[in-house]
């Protein structure tokens, strides 16, 4: 802005000021005026009155503030707060014609008191006086908001006005580093010179790319804030059986800057907020920032604590360091457990720090846990209530946001220890929830009827805690290391004996199949569960090979069958992924004489919506049932959608599917017997296992209806080395076939011509691959039916790493790479999909 114009704004705002201060003046002394005869008057008429003093004295002061603001450089507010003053005007200006009419009725003499009542009654009833008391309280609730607004000195140094001048102080030094950059110097002394110059220039420069990137005052504010965050989740000596708070920090710190990523509240930009609201959002991140910079060291009003709990570091970095390796790695190990800063973020904490007097470093000298409870829940407050000020559209933009610094903090952290800790600290998040009380409170700084409930807190899409759990337990069932005192840490309702307790009684088991439908390992046939309850079920059997010396199962098969059971179960409960409700597994024994049919049973009940007459219906029954009419796109997309996001939160937790394919995608019918193409299940579960021990697991069986949805390198046929272990890429590599399956609507075996898939040779099968990438008529047919958005992620899918910045042979259980992976999933896969859905 230039200065002709910030003049202009200013005069502008300080004459709305003076227009406004006269019409609050006029009102409130009329209504002086008159005290006498309004003592018949409704009580609302007289707290008029007062409200209207307050009102003018806080404006006087404003006007005071401001003319001081100024006087180092403009300030201008002009666009910031021209509807507010419209808005005012518009309210004082009725009032005043309200107030002179009263005048004029009890200005004349010989008026009764019975006369003067049904007057005053007539020109402002009780209900009128009401209406205007309340317009005068909110606005003088705005004018405290400016009031802190413009009394803050920072606004002198980050004043909008400046920006432009900025910009072109920027460009200018460019132009002149690259003068002196292409220059020739004669001697030495000018060289050195020259050089010095630049280095200067280039220190300006970088500090006003600073400035004019969070050029927002609030932005300011939030990095201030943010930084905070960082001292203390950083400070000296945080308890180690208390790092769930310091994790607790970090979220809430997280929850900040993803707010800031969302909003980029600037003035004229970003939210579409009235001004009060602006207002009382920077006035939140002051609070903020006060909070973190004062606690365990100064109390509310500045002064310093008599019984400090945290001290400020005086001493060079290296004389404080960490005495061992050992725990430097523990300090650094801390940070690496959480998603790198953005751009936006790194900037705004970095201009804080350089910016603002902060401590280098802190220590605690006396830790009190209740008070940094208590902190912590205020900041949380302080959080959910920005949150709570969201449009719907920002709010859904935050909720995915916040999934993804979840999901990232998943694939970061893979200690148990580690994993307790988010747990814990999530867990104390979610269980905090129903703060909303707070979002109408005169406290909360934000005029009523601006802020809506908070779905951000209460969502189901708020995952992180039973992430945490679920890979907690999967990591402690698969080391054969989950205890008592574990199982209590994550609240669960039972003992580790209750947890792998997932074995059935086979006597319990009643199939309702016979013959081959009973016997056939691909069919799910259906049974009864119990001996008094009789709960309807379905089987999923998994064989395998007889010991040699005994016809049970391998000790290391049945392990694995226990630990996936003992997941299946627990999610029944989470509902983390679209998997049915697992009941438990059995070994199938004929009850009677004892035969061994050397295949495990994985008992599954169906969903109360279902219909409880039939068993499950596949994708790949619908899909070759010719009387099945192909759905909408709409109904495919939305299908896909349900399905990556379900894959997307297994492979968070690093679990391996390794059989996805049209056969175990499931549905049930409702009840009017019509399959519900909308609510799917991935099942087929029984040879999936964790990233991590991947190569202990027995390899599935060669099938040529199964090896159509795999990748070459992990079909049935081929030798398992350590370069062609089972990856999450080949996960992603079967739901693109299932994909090109939905564009179609037809199975994969038919969409390649194989007539007969029991005689598809092997060769065949590893060709599959290679024909759909490089055979174009297959992903041009999908495009005519389904679009170029749906064939590009199919092509993605199929062409693996390198679509996803990922080279061949990288090990995916590094959690940088798989953070890599998981982002690159999301945003070349899941969100384009997401996009397609109508």
């Amino acid at each position: 802005m230039d200065p002709a114009t910030a003049g202009v704004a200013f005069v502008g705002f300080a004459a709305s000021l003076t227009t406004l201060l006269s019409l609050a003046v006029m009102s409130a002394q009329t209504l002086y005026s008159l005290r006498e005869k309004l003592k018949s008057a409704p009580t609302e008429v007289r707290w008029l009155e007062q409200s209207l003093k307050i009102y003018a004295n806080l404006l006087k002061e404003i006007q005071t503030q401001h003319a001081n603001a100024v006087k180092s450089g403009s300030v201008c507010l002009e666009e910031l707060w021209k509807s507010s003053m419209v808005q005012m005007q518009d309210d004082f200006t009725g009032l005043e014609i309200t107030v002179k009419r009263l005048h004029r009725l009890l200005s004349e003499g010989g008026l009764s008191q019975m006369a003067i009542r049904l007057r005053i009654r007539h020109v402002f009833d009780e209900e009128t006086a009401a209406k205007h008391r309340a317009k005068v309280l909110s606005h003088i609730q705005t004018l405290t908001l400016l009031y802190t607004f413009i009394s803050d000195r920072k606004m002198d140094r980050l004043a909008i006005e400046t920006r432009s001048g900025l910009s072109s102080s920027e460009n200018r030094l460019q132009m002149v580093s690259t003068k002196l950059d292409t220059m020739t110097t004669s001697n030495q002394q000018d060289a050195q010179y020259q050089q010095e110059l630049l280095e200067r220039i280039d220190r300006r420069l970088e500090d006003m790319q600073y400035k004019l990137h969070l050029w927002s005052l609030d932005n300011y504010m939030g990095g201030l804030a943010a930084f905070g965050y960082q001292l203390l989740c950083d400070c000296r000596g945080f308890p180690q059986d208390h790092q769930y708070l310091r994790v607790r920090l970090k979220l809430e710190q997280t929850r900040l800057l993803n707010w800031g990523r969302v909003a980029q509240v600037k003035f004229g930009q970003g939210l579409a907020l009235s001004n009060e609201v602006k207002l009382a959002l920077r006035h939140l991140l002051n609070e903020n920032r006060d909070m973190l910079g004062h606690f365990g060291r100064f109390d509310e009003t500045g002064r310093p604590l008599r019984m400090a709990l945290i001290a400020e570091v005086s001493k060079p970095l290296d004389v404080d360091a960490p005495s061992s390796p050992g725990q430097l790695e523990a300090f650094t190990e801390f940070h690496r457990r959480f998603p790198e800063l953005d751009t936006f973020s790194m900037a705004a904490i970095t201009y804080a720090e350089r910016h603002h007097r902060y401590p280098g470093r802190l220590r605690w000298i006396s830790w009190d846990r209740r008070r940094t409870e208590q902190l912590i829940e205020r900041l949380a407050i302080s959080n959910d209530r920005m949150e709570g000020i969201m449009s719907a559209q920002h709010v859904q933009a935050l909720i995915e946001l916040r999934k993804r610094s979840d999901f990232q903090i998943m694939q970061l952290n893979s200690k148990v220890s580690h994993l307790v800790e988010i747990f814990e600290a999530a867990y104390v998040l979610r269980e905090l929830g129903g703060r909303s009380a707070f979002y109408n409170s005169p406290k909360g700084g934000l005029p009523e009827g601006e802020v809506t409930s908070n779905p951000i807190i209460h969502s189901e899409k708020q995952e992180l805690a039973s992430l945490a759990q679920f890979k907690v337990l999967r990591s402690a069932i698969d080391a054969n290391s989950l205890s008592d005192e574990l199982v209590y840490a994550l609240r669960l309702d039972r003992s580790a004996e209750e947890v792998i307790d997932v074995e059935l009684s086979r006597s319990a088991i009643q199939l309702l199949a016979e013959g081959k439908e009973a016997e056939d390992i691909g069919l799910r046939p259906e049974a009864y569960y119990g001996t008094e309850t009789r709960e309807k079920v379905w089987i999923e059997w998994k064989p395998y090979d007889p010991q040699p010396l005994d016809d049970g199962p391998d000790p290391i098969v049945l392990h694995r069958v226990q630990a996936l059971v003992a997941l299946l179960r627990d999610n029944s409960r989470s509902k983390l992924f679209k998997a049915p409700d697992c009941v438990g597994y059995f070994q199938d024994r004929n009850p009677d004489t004892g035969g061994n049919n050397c295949r495990f049973g994985f008992v599954f009940r169906q969903p109360l919506s279902g219909c409880f007459a039939s068993r499950p219906v596949s994708l790949l029954d619908v899909l070759q049932d010719s009387e099945f009419s192909t759905p909408q796109v709409s109904t495919r997309i939305s299908l896909a959608v349900a399905l990556v996001e379900s894959i997307e939160r297994l492979h968070t937790v690093d679990w391996l599917h390794k059989g996805l394919r049209s056969h175990n995608i499931i549905f049930f019918r409702d009840e009017r017997g019509c399959v519900n193409l909308h609510d799917p299940y991935i099942t087929g579960f029984e040879y999936s296992v964790p990233v991590q021990n991947e190569d202990m697991t027995e390899r599935p069986p060669e099938n040529p209806a199964y090896d159509i949805y795999r990748h070459p390198m992990v079909q049935g046929y081929t030798i398992r080395t350590q370069d062609n272990l089972f990856k999450k890429i080949y996960d992603i590599y079967s739901f693109g076939v299932i994909l090109l399956e939905l564009a179609y609507w037809k199975p994969l075996d038919e969409i390649l011509g194989f007539p007969n898939l029991r005689k598809v040779r092997p060769n065949q099968t590893r060709d599959t691959r290679q024909r759909l990438l490089l055979q174009k008529e297959f992903l041009g047919c999908a495009r005519t039916s389904m679009g170029d958005t749906v064939v590009t992620v199919v092509r993605m899918c199929l062409e693996g790493p390198v679509a996803f910045g990922v080279e061949n042979g990288t090990d995916e259980s590094d959690p940088l790479v798989a953070l890599r992976l998981q982002d690159a999933f999301y945003e070349r896969v899941v969100r384009q999909l997401q996009s397609a859905k109508p």
